[in-house]
């Protein structure tokens, strides 16, 4: 995580930089040092909440605009990915064109990417950090954080496809071959660059034999022929018509 280099080399300009006196209980420049130091020493939940005490008291400072990122890293750092998820879209909504608004979707994105588990379970986290990092990648395509966030964009995908597959085998077990057909077709279309993808068009193929549609389950198998002509899924296909054809009587 890249996110130190935000906030290091801050402490030495504050004290000239702070704003005018308010009705705060305390300086600036004492509360974010204080900050600083329990981020420092990795104390990150006293941290949050000392970051968000400048923000509370100084709400109209620079520095509490960099309070309020660096509180969603430290609820981040403790596993608290809700509530940083939450601090991070209330700063992208009010702080659109500022110089960390990049990091704070990547942020984001990590927050999300944090909470997925296996592809047998709910995609949505999946489904949220993919778009949280492909928008980070429309919108800020020279940010030092996109090319990770690309690459995580494609094990994203993959794991999405994995998730369709696992629910389409599963319609395709019941006999419920047009649900399935609908999982299959998802992968073929949403997530077409993953490796999945020749797994997802050989099930298409069983799904419309079953159905009784040998024409699309033809034209699957050149599609997959035409795509990966060496690949096993695309062998399997070939055998699986060739059998069918001569079963006919």
């Amino acid at each position: 995580m890249k996110a130190r280099y935000i906030f290091l080399g801050m402490l030495g300009v504050l004290t000239a930089c702070e704003a005018p006196k308010t009705n705060s209980d305390r300086p600036l420049s004492v509360l974010y040092r204080e900050a600083h130091n329990h981020f420092s020493q990795k104390e990150y939940r006293t941290a949050a909440a000392a970051f968000e005490e400048v923000e509370r008291q100084h709400p109209y400072s620079i520095w509490a605009t960099k309070s309020q990122i660096m509180s969603a890293f430290c609820y981040y750092m403790v596993r608290d990915y809700e509530f940083a998820q939450r601090t991070l879209e209330v700063f992208i909504q009010y702080h659109p064109t500022h110089r960390d608004v990049s990091y704070a979707y990547y942020l984001k994105g990590m927050c999300l990417f944090a909470q997925i588990s296996s592809p047998d379970r709910d995609p949505k986290p999946a489904r949220d950090a993919r778009e949280a990092f492909l928008e980070l990648s429309r919108r800020f395509p020279d940010s030092p954080y996109t090319k990770d966030a690309l690459r995580k964009v494609q094990a994203l995908s993959q794991l999405l496809a994995s998730h369709e597959i696992c629910v389409g085998q599963y319609y395709e077990k019941v006999g419920n071959f047009l649900a399935a057909l609908e999982r299959f077709r998802t992968v073929l279309f949403s997530y077409p660059d993953t490796p999945q993808s020749e797994e997802a068009a050989y099930r298409a193929i069983e799904c419309y034999i079953s159905l009784g549609l040998l024409p699309d389950a033809r034209l699957m198998e050149e599609m997959l022929r035409k795509n990966t002509p060496t690949s096993l899924w695309m062998k399997k296909a070939t055998r699986l018509l060739k059998t069918l054809h001569a079963a006919k009587p």
